[in-house]
């Protein structure tokens, strides 16, 4: 009777050391919602929650709040490591993360690197000036010591409870603004029609390009901007920086590029005395204008230029075509264009590889040569000019 006593006795120590947890080959008791990845744990609402946090620019490097968090109940006393993740839902189907990461459980928030993700989670379209906006947050655990014989980790990351803060967060660029493009317009620029509307890019209206190898402020776009076509004899033109409005202009006191008038709606327009192929540079950071007569007086005249790439396996059939802008002696060409994914592509010419043009930065040349452009995703309004190998794709918004 002991003997069976003795063993009824191991078998109840056993079934309760499974209810408890799990042993690993180090003899440590893991428990077992750490294992299958259910494990949660305490994050605390911090008394200050019920307030507004302002995030300002020059704190960046400070913290605003420091939250606490109970360590999740592995079974055993690990090294935690905490990941910051915040969401505009306490769903977090959408979140962002913090870089930095936290040992301990108390977890203060940067201000910069909050901010920031907060940015992210606007994708973009963040408001300027800002609002106060609700973010929850939540932490991520891991610990690095408990692993399978794979070096895989046995314990699965562990996830706190959300806490909803208000948080007022101040303005910041994500990357480089564009190039703060202007736009041909006038008797001289394509049908000649001084057609300033949305509608008429491309036939009344033709975009200046960026000049290669050149920088542009990354704050506010500005920087040098360039045209090369053929003008006729005293035909006119001015330079607009919005489809649709006069307000921002570049026009001349004299027809000259010296007389450059900067948003003065009386200003005459630009001409040259003589026809020919020119070149007309703005440089908006310094506020200029530049003219020089084109090298190549009788450039040669193709037949058609068309958009050639990953997206039709570079293949001669399925070749996007593009059209000449209206104008005389013409040299700027555009197109529609979607891809579908990304992936490489060129323009040639006269159906041919004899010659093409590539380059190594999109949507806009900020680089010309022999190298594939690197595309991405979206519908584009092209414009290429063979004159000087410089392309723009502006991507077209539904």
């Amino acid at each position: 009777m002991k003997k069976i006593y003795i063993t009824l006795f191991s078998l109840l120590s056993g079934m309760l050391l499974l209810m408890a947890g799990c042993s690993d080959d180090s003899g440590l008791t893991i428990n077992q919602a750490a294992l299958d990845g259910t494990l949660a744990f305490n994050l605390n609402t911090p008394s200050s929650a019920s307030g507004t946090y302002v995030l300002l620019s020059d704190s960046a490097d400070n913290s605003f709040v420091t939250l606490t968090c109970d360590q999740p109940a592995y079974g055993f006393k690990a090294a935690v490591t905490y990941t910051i993740q915040v969401s505009f839902s306490n769903d977090f189907t959408k979140h962002d993360s913090l870089p930095s990461t936290i040992n301990g459980e108390s977890i203060p928030l940067n201000v910069g690197e909050f901010n920031r993700a907060v940015a992210r989670l606007y994708n973009g379209d963040m408001t300027n000036p800002t609002v106060a906006t609700d973010i929850y947050v939540r932490l991520r655990a891991n610990i690095s010591s408990i692993l399978n014989s794979d070096s895989t980790l046995k314990v699965k990351p562990a996830y706190s409870n959300a806490i909803k803060l208000n948080i007022h967060p101040y303005f910041v660029l994500l990357k480089d603004a564009d190039p703060a493009f202007y736009y041909m317009i006038g008797g001289a620029i394509g049908d000649g029609a001084w057609n300033n509307v949305a509608s008429a890019l491309g036939t009344s209206v033709i975009p200046m390009f960026v000049v290669p190898g050149s920088s542009y402020d990354a704050t506010t776009g500005v920087g040098p901007f360039q045209y090369t076509a053929y003008f006729s004899a005293n035909s006119s033109f001015k330079m607009i920086g919005t489809l649709g409005s006069w307000d921002t202009q570049v026009g001349s006191s004299d027809g000259t590029a010296s007389g450059a008038l900067f948003n003065v709606g009386t200003a005459g327009n630009f001409s040259f005395t003589d026809a020919g192929f020119y070149t007309v540079t703005l440089n908006t950071s310094t506020s200029t204008v530049t003219t020089a007569k084109y090298s190549n007086q009788s450039p040669t005249e193709y037949t058609s230029i068309e958009l050639i790439g990953a997206f039709n396996s570079w293949a001669d059939a399925g070749t996007v075509p593009l059209t000449k802008v209206p104008g005389t002696n013409s040299h700027i060409w555009t197109g529609s264009l979607t891809l579908t994914s990304a992936g490489d592509l060129k323009f040639r010419a006269n159906k041919s590889w004899d010659v093409a043009w590539g380059g190594s930065s999109f949507p806009y040349c900020l680089s010309t040569g022999s190298g594939n452009i690197p595309a991405t995703i979206g519908t584009y309004t092209v414009f290429f000019n063979d004159l000087d190998g410089t392309y723009m794709f502006i991507k077209q918004t539904v």
